[in-house]
């Protein structure tokens, strides 16, 4: 019984329209010797003003009067001596000690299968904390977790499965569920796709919470907004949260928290400011804490009437914003070589020199034979990383011109006119002084350059 609907509490009752009620004397039943014993059966509800015989109520049937309940008050010490000392009511009695002497002994039908249940309960407890332990571990690691098929015992089935496999060798929980799997006794597993997705979806959760929660605490912040296209070429603007920890007598601590993507349609600064709000409201993010903002030099986002910083110092004037500055560095750099003619056409033809090697596995192979490491491409969006480009051009200018003449030689054999002229236009070119002179500048500058950026 619930909400109060049975007991045996001293209370007062309001009289019926017969101007009779339930008085508490009734809990008792007295012997002819005057000895009162307390009826433990007899139960009231004040919801409904009648009473109940508890065991009747539960393995009685509706043939009882008490298993109905009853508010006829008239008599009703008769009626209760009638009831008590009937076969109906003492075989329920009968059934309900056994009952409590089962449960009290542990010994009953209905303790054992909840053990069983409880028991059952544990065990899919304890496969989920280690499904949950092998998901923050893929995702800490940014390793996919599908393979190509999602069989197990199969090694392309995955990290996710296969790191299940391996630790059901070792742990007798996820051993308990693979022998469960193999011999089809069960059909929960927690092992499928959509288990995955749901499992990341609750940790990210759980985590942007605590972060959040970190957040308000400390109450004052800073946002940085980037924007990129996806691989499904959807517009997606990044969100990251800083703030800064006391934590007394350890100190402060500088936190960045992602909030994660945000799929964007409108890339002005109005639409991409709109889109942020959106996700501060649902966060429950005061925007009036804000006292930071860091974006890119992007006309949509430091545009000082329509970017998004403009639009944001009119709802809050006192988020000041900071232009990024590795992003203000590289378009520093990237204008300054852009102006200069020889550093324009170094770097084209850097691009050129790898571009012909990398256009066919046979022609990598020539530059492995001849170079200990591979030329490599140019960072549009990364000038400064460019070094990793020159330098092999430094280190290894000689094994250049004997990979390009091997190119050369292979593009005649093969009677390929266009790649045997490149390659010995190029093999021209890099025996030139003014391009040895450039690759030492360039190592130069930009060995001064990376570590301020």
């Amino acid at each position: 019984m619930r909400k109060d609907e049975g007991s045996q509490v001293l209370i007062s009752i309001e009289p019926n329209e017969e101007r009779r009620r339930f008085t508490s004397t009734h809990f008792y039943r007295t012997m002819e010797n005057g000895e009162k014993i307390r009826r433990s059966w007899l139960m009231y509800s004040v919801q409904k003003d009648a009473i109940f015989c508890f065991c009747c109520k539960l393995f009685g049937t509706g043939d009882i009067p008490l298993h109905r309940g009853t508010s006829a008050w008239k008599a009703l010490s008769k009626r209760l001596q009638q009831h008590e000392t009937g076969k109906g009511h003492q075989d329920c009695m009968v059934k309900w000690f056994d009952l409590q002497s089962g449960i009290v002994n542990r010994t009953s039908i209905d303790q054992l299968e909840l053990q069983a249940f409880l028991k059952e309960r544990d065990f899919w407890r304890n496969v989920v904390k280690r499904m949950v332990d092998v998901v923050i571990f893929l995702s800490e690691r940014n390793l996919a977790f599908r393979g190509s098929n999602e069989k197990l015992g199969d090694p392309s089935n995955g990290n996710f499965l296969g790191l299940f496999e391996l630790l059901a060798k070792y742990d007798t929980v996820l051993s308990k569920l693979l022998q469960r799997i193999k011999k089809a006794e069960t059909h929960v597993q927690y092992l499928s796709p959509q288990i995955q997705n749901e499992l990341i979806q609750l940790v990210a959760s759980n985590i942007q919470e605590a972060n959040i929660a970190q957040l308000k605490k400390a109450k004052y912040y800073s946002v940085i907004l980037d924007c990129t296209p996806d691989v499904s070429h959807e517009e997606q603007m990044s969100v990251v949260l800083l703030f800064v920890e006391c934590n007394g007598e350890d100190g402060v601590n500088i936190c960045e928290a992602f909030v994660g993507f945000l799929n964007v349609h409108d890339t002005t600064g109005e639409g991409l400011l709109e889109a942020f709000l959106e996700k501060a409201n649902n966060l429950g993010i005061d925007i009036a804490d804000m006292r930071g903002q860091a974006y890119d030099n992007g006309a949509n986002m430091r545009g000082k009437n329509k970017g998004v910083q403009d639009h944001m110092l009119e709802i809050n004037d006192r988020a000041l914003y900071v232009p990024c500055g590795a992003h203000t560095w590289n378009l520093v750099i990237s204008d300054a070589a852009k102006s200069l003619k020889y550093t324009f056409d170094f770097f084209s033809l850097i691009n050129r020199i790898y571009v012909i090697f990398s256009s066919s596995p046979s022609r990598w192979d020539i530059l492995q034979e001849h170079m200990p490491i591979s030329v490599k491409g140019l960072s549009d969006t990364c000038w400064e990383s460019r070094i990793d480009a020159v330098k092999p051009l430094l280190y290894h200018l000689e094994e250049l011109c004997n990979a390009l003449s091997s190119l050369q030689e292979y593009a005649l054999k093969k009677k390929d006119g266009n790649t045997a002229t490149e390659a010995g236009a190029l093999l021209d070119h890099v025996t030139t002084w003014p391009f040895v002179l450039c690759t030492h500048d360039m190592i130069y500058y930009f060995t001064s350059i990376k570590p301020a950026n």
